[in-house]
């Protein structure tokens, strides 16, 4: 606007000029021309900078508006992570506290994978559906099931954690009878409980121990803490990108570990859909945000290779000179 002011000014003066009128000389000045002068100016002109001066006012009050806004979402950022940090703390697991307790916490959901994956094993070579207490017709839809090897290795991630979560007598993925789900999960359940009771009585595992308590509100804030600056309108991606990775700062080995454990089961799926997305701004959070970025190369990793799960979202971020995982975890 300013410059169209000038241009306006500037063609008007040589026009002017070019017509014979020159604001000074010999003659005396012609007040009335003078004044057309500055009607012009102050009329067309004028006005023009006028209006750059309000839009300068609006786009300062907007600048001003979004400053608020962002120190608002800042604040009560850090004062979730300073939740989050207390939450960590208060984290138990027998004499092991904090992320002392995080990194027992991975180990015994690993104990409970290793029972899920034998369970499976002794499922797919029964013959007498008496055995875990069902019918012919159902032990045979349950075999043509778990015969996809894939299927049944997301399936038992989702059932270790959901029993490390909830219990193993007390998880059910489904209560749909008509669903195979419910009759694997039955079958499962069933297999690990009749291990647990013919053996000694010390054995690590039992029937009735769950980490709900321990864990949930520990999984759901942290969620939060995320989704607060992944819907942020106020923030480019960068920005937001800058934020979540001090929230990875926070998250020790094994709390990055055991995080993608849980994004593996029914209770934390929500981390890491969708999956197989080439578009940086529509990957799931731990993928967009690389927040299992530091999980170290040293851990056996039970199941599925959180390389080979994230395969395509980390293609996209080698292609653009940056890595997904800190070390290669394929090796």
């Amino acid at each position: 606007m300013l410059s169209l002011g000038l241009l306006i000014s500037v063609y008007f003066i040589i026009s002017t000029a070019i017509d014979g009128y020159c604001i000074w000389g010999k003659d005396s000045i012609n007040f009335v021309t003078t004044g057309q002068f500055g009607d012009f100016f102050g009329g067309v002109v004028g006005t023009l900078f006028a209006l750059t001066g309000t839009l300068l006012l609006f786009l300062n009050f907007n600048e001003q508006t979004r400053q608020n806004k962002k120190e608002a979402f800042e604040a009560k950022f850090y004062e979730m992570l300073k939740i989050h940090n207390t939450n960590v703390k208060e984290i138990s697991v027998g004499d092991k506290k904090g992320r002392e307790a995080i990194e027992e916490l991975t180990e015994k959901l690993h104990s409970i994978f290793i029972e899920v994956e034998s369970a499976f094993l002794r499922l797919k070579s029964i013959q007498d559906p008496q055995e875990i207490e069902t019918n012919v017709e159902v032990l045979t839809q349950i075999k043509d099931y778990i015969n996809d090897n894939d299927k049944v290795l997301l399936l038992a991630h989702k059932l270790s954690y959901g029993y490390f979560f909830y219990g193993i007598q007390e998880y059910h993925m489904t209560k749909d009878k008509n669903n195979i789900i419910y009759h694997i999960n039955l079958a499962i359940t069933t297999l690990i409980v009749q291990k647990l009771l013919s053996v000694n009585e010390g054995y690590e595992l039992n029937v009735s121990t769950h980490y709900n308590s321990t864990l949930g509100h520990y999984y759901r804030h942290l969620f939060q803490i995320i989704k607060l600056v992944a819907n942020n309108n106020i923030l480019e991606e960068n920005e937001k990108y800058e934020f979540t990775k001090i929230v990875r700062a926070q998250l020790s080995d094994y709390e990055q570990i055991l995080l993608y454990y849980n994004s593996l089961s029914v209770m934390g799926e929500n981390w890491i859909t969708p999956l197989g997305e080439n578009e940086i701004k529509k990957m799931s959070f731990i993928a967009r945000f690389r927040l299992i970025k530091n999980i170290p190369y040293f851990y056996i990793y039970f199941g599925i290779n959180p390389a080979k799960l994230f395969k395509t979202e980390k293609n996209v971020w080698n292609n653009l000179g940056k890595d997904f995982f800190e070390t290669n975890l394929e090796k």
